[in-house]
């Protein structure tokens, strides 16, 4: 059981909510990231570190305000700009204005963004989708957006991702995609569903022949805690010698007797570092990354971009 001394030892470190990716604190009630102790506690017992906030949105669809003081979220949006890529904007359906980001359109720059509406399987079946991409592109116009088309799609049942796939495939000429939207408008569950973790209502998703994926568990749920990282790394490459695995894990910053601590007592940080690790060594031609920044510092998000370019 982990005390409340090494929880504060990991809040001084910048622990991250795996839900939206900002900053626990246990001081300030109301504000971003807040937390009571008694919560984290627990939180690390059953490995889901998450915020008051998106505690309740998670167990209760209770959706609690908070004052915006990190610009973290804002300062990644806007590294979008400065890339040729296609943004995959994802919104509810059920909950269009509560899942509109402010000034997207300037966040994105140039770039085209497809404008998806997710959780299509709330709404009554008598509604055409027709009039619903209207609605979605009229309220996107207002918002400053002008997206280049709009899709409709359910991450939990499958329902057309199949068609957005193909859509994604038209709009992005071999161009990088972004997918955007604010919590708990479906991302992760769409992502899992493209990847086959999560099954399709109708029609099927088909890989090329030469595609190797490589995908980032925000939720960090493919890392054995009985495990060392050094082993994690090892067992899934027994040929390579063991300085090796050392150098490649030192360039993640793992050193020293860092490599012989368990999974289990790594912060979110450490977890996300060793999972790139990971992914560094699949040589992947189709990475799918959900949120990697989520538990990174600064220094780790320069590892981050240096393993990507």
């Amino acid at each position: 059981m982990i005390s409340e001394a090494e929880v504060q030892g990991y809040l001084a470190d910048g622990l991250r909510c795996i839900g939206c990716g900002a900053l626990i604190q246990t001081e300030h009630k109301g504000e971003l990231g807040y937390a009571p102790m008694s919560a984290l506690l627990k939180g690390f017992e059953n490995e889901e570190v998450l915020c008051q906030r998106c505690f309740r949105l998670r167990h209760y669809n209770e959706i609690q305000p908070v004052d915006l003081t990190d610009d973290d979220f804002r300062l990644l949006l806007n590294e979008i700009s400065a890339t040729d890529s296609l943004v995959v904007y994802v919104m509810d359906v059920f909950d269009f204005s509560g899942s509109l980001i402010p000034g997207l359109h300037r966040f994105v720059g140039n770039n085209p963004v497809l404008l998806v509406g997710n959780k299509v399987d709330v709404l009554p079946k008598s509604l055409k989708r027709s009039k619903i991409k209207d609605w979605m592109r009229q309220q996107a116009n207002i918002a400053g957006l002008r997206p280049v088309d709009v899709q409709l799609t359910s991450g939990k049942s499958g329902d057309d991702v199949p068609a957005l796939m193909d859509m994604i495939e038209k709009y992005r000429e071999g161009r990088s995609v972004y997918v955007v939207g604010v919590t708990n408008v479906g991302k992760s569950t769409l992502i899992k569903t493209i990847l086959g973790k999560l099954p399709l209502l109708a029609g099927e998703i088909k890989l090329g022949a030469n595609v190797e994926v490589g995908y980032y568990d925000q939720e960090q749920q493919t890392l054995d805690p009985k495990k060392s990282v050094l082993n994690t790394i090892w067992d899934e490459h027994p040929t390579m010698p063991e300085r090796d695995v050392r150098s490649i894990l030192g360039s993640f910053m793992f050193s020293g007797e860092a490599v012989d601590k368990l999974v289990s007592a790594l912060s979110g940080g450490e977890r996300a570092r060793l999972l790139l690790t990971k992914l560094s060594l699949q040589h992947a031609n189709f990475l799918i990354l959900d949120e990697p920044t989520n538990h990174l510092d600064i220094d780790s998000r320069e590892v981050l971009e240096t393993a990507l370019n």
